[in-house]
């Protein structure tokens, strides 16, 4: 996560140390002192975090501040998703003994308890030394001049208002513009008979254009206003983007006769409401399909484009035009972006199932609660505030609704996030991998993935794992050594059957295990929230550990026997 979202980590750190579990934990000696002198230091920090997060941008030792602040917080999560897994285990372990009828003597309480204290004191080891660091965090926020604020009001919904925002841009060589001709010379021939929409009372007139964001309506009355027959037809020409009619129409009451206003609304109310003769209202059409690839290709092959052939590009260029549905914004954007992708690969898109990428954003902590309404309810309303706002494009088939992200919106994502995504893919592992990565891809489909041991160190922090293709054996091993894993999605070529230490993974909240032919008892995986096991071809029965998973929300077996 990049530095802004360091407080909601925070946040949700803070709400576990403050659990009924780690409440009763804390009784334990050792552990009670450190855990309260903790919760005091986040309480301290979340104090200041806004402030931080404002200032970090362009105060270098602030960032640093922010990304230290990030890794302690990181180990305390994992040590208190270690107490309530244990709490998990033990519980659990006790009730199967109690199926089993097996008796739970004095050597078996000896034993458990023995195994609690070892527990608890390397817990309590931990705490102190994540306290150690977070101590020293906290005093620094004095020497970084860092204010308190209020941060009783944060909000966590999604809900609020779209703001009013009407597109602009300054007039350009007109022989740029496609497929408005006919409407420029529509308008300006209306504009330019002075007994269209005449007022008796001498009240000014007013040509409205509306339509949608990013049609080009601004475009359009920019071309209109310095179009030739305007020029010669009118004394005295002003251009104003301030929207104050008002002050405005008071100003342009006392103009010659045939004055007229040209304005741009996306409200058709709005224009019947200003232009009030039906001939001065213009609904601005989108571009015909064809105008609409003349105006990609201009942006897309622009001079000093490097890389595949046009001839290969265009279906895929078409394809996209197609989905612009005509919005002059939306095909110019692509269009620029496209001429930076220089292979086929590039252009193509891939879409995600709503339903999959909410339970993601479950799995890795990214819905932050709201007493108690389920987190996949929130999941719902955020995945929808991102649709209303266009940070998502969604496609429906067969009732399932799945997204994709404009790649400009992705490419900002990455920028946020900065190092804490890594995709590995074939002969694209040349600057090595950085620290702290939290989620990896890796979909090396002709070659296997293979990581250095160094590479692996690097590797201690990940919470998710996507692997598709090949992977080699002891690499995907060691990879699953990694036991604060929450996501663990497999697609491999080559890999049927699972090693033993996928079993480490006891904080798994989403398994993707699709296409394996072994499927482990899920006895060990207690937090497991999302379960999909498609095209398994020998997968006869579920074990029956299954049924002690009490988070389990979600299980797919699609087109398994």
């Amino acid at each position: 996560m990049g530095d802004a979202a360091v407080s909601a980590l925070v946040r949700d750190v803070l709400g576990r140390l403050t659990s009924q579990l780690i409440k009763e934990f804390t009784l334990f000696r050792g552990f009670k002192n450190d855990s309260l002198r903790l919760k005091k230091d986040f309480e301290e920090i979340r104090a200041v975090i806004e402030d931080a997060e404002e200032k970090h941008i362009k105060e270098k030792a602030i960032e640093l501040w922010l990304q230290r602040l990030r890794s302690a917080s990181f180990k305390a999560e994992n040590v208190l998703d270690d107490i309530s897994t244990e709490a998990l285990l033990r519980s659990l372990r006790k009730e199967i003994d109690i199926e089993r009828g097996i008796k739970i003597g004095i050597k078996y309480k000896v034993r458990a308890s023995l195994s609690k204290f070892k527990f608890r004191v390397r817990a309590a080891h931990k705490v102190k030394a994540i306290r150690t660091k977070l101590d020293d965090i906290a005093s620094r926020r004095f020497e970084l001049n860092l204010t308190s604020s209020d941060t009783s009001h944060v909000d966590v919904g999604v809900k609020g208002k779209m703001p009013n925002r009407e597109t602009s841009s300054l007039i350009l060589d007109s022989s740029k513009i496609l497929g408005r001709d006919e409407e420029v010379e529509m308008v300006t021939r209306t504009i330019c008979n002075k007994d269209i929409g005449k007022y008796d009372n001498g009240e000014i007139r007013v040509y409205g254009i509306w339509g949608m964001g990013g049609m080009g309506k601004t475009t359009l009355a920019q071309l209109v206003y310095n179009h030739e027959r305007v020029d010669q037809h009118f004394d005295l020409r002003c251009c104003n983007e301030e929207g104050k009619w008002k002050t405005l129409s008071g100003t342009l009451s006392c103009g010659a006769e045939g004055s007229i206003v040209v304005m741009t609304t996306r409200s058709e109310k709005t224009c019947r409401m200003m232009a009030k003769v039906g001939e001065l209202q213009h609904e601005l059409d989108c571009l015909s399909e064809e105008d609409s690839w003349l105006l990609f290709k201009k942006h897309a092959f622009a001079q000093g484009r490097v890389g595949d052939d046009v001839r290969k590009l265009e279906p895929i260029g078409r394809e996209i035009v197609v989905k612009c549905k005509g919005l002059p914004l939306a095909v110019k954007t692509l269009g620029s972006l496209m001429w930076s992708k220089s292979s086929s690969n590039d252009w193509q898109r891939y879409t995600l199932g709503k339903d999959d990428l909410i339970s993601l954003w479950v799995a890795n902590g990214f819905i932050p609660p709201r007493g108690e309404t389920d987190l996949y309810v929130i999941g719902e309303e955020i995945f929808n505030c991102l649709i209303w706002k266009s940070l998502f494009q969604v496609e429906g088939q067969y009732g399932i609704e799945r997204c994709k992200m404009h790649d400009l919106v992705h490419d900002m994502a990455r920028h946020v996030m900065k190092h804490d995504c890594l995709v590995i893919k074939p002969a694209c592992n040349e600057d090595g991998i950085p620290n702290e990565v939290l989620h990896l891809s890796s979909s090396c489909s002709d070659e296997k993935l293979i990581l250095s041991s160094e590479d692996l160190g690097k590797l201690t922090s990940l919470r998710s794992i996507f692997m598709f293709g090949e992977g080699d054996e002891g690499c995907i091993s060691q990879l699953f050594n990694h036991m604060y894993v929450r996501v663990l999605h497999l697609a491999l070529t080559n890999y049927w059957t699972l090693p033993e230490s996928i079993c480490k993974l006891k904080h798994l909240r989403y398994l993707n295990l699709s296409g394996s032919s072994k499927i482990l008892e899920f006895i060990r995986y207690l937090n497991l929230q999302v379960l999909i096991l498609c095209y398994c071809g020998n997968l006869r029965q579920l074990p029956e550990s299954i049924s002690k998973l009490g988070y389990l929300k979600y299980l797919t077996l699609a087109w398994s026997e």
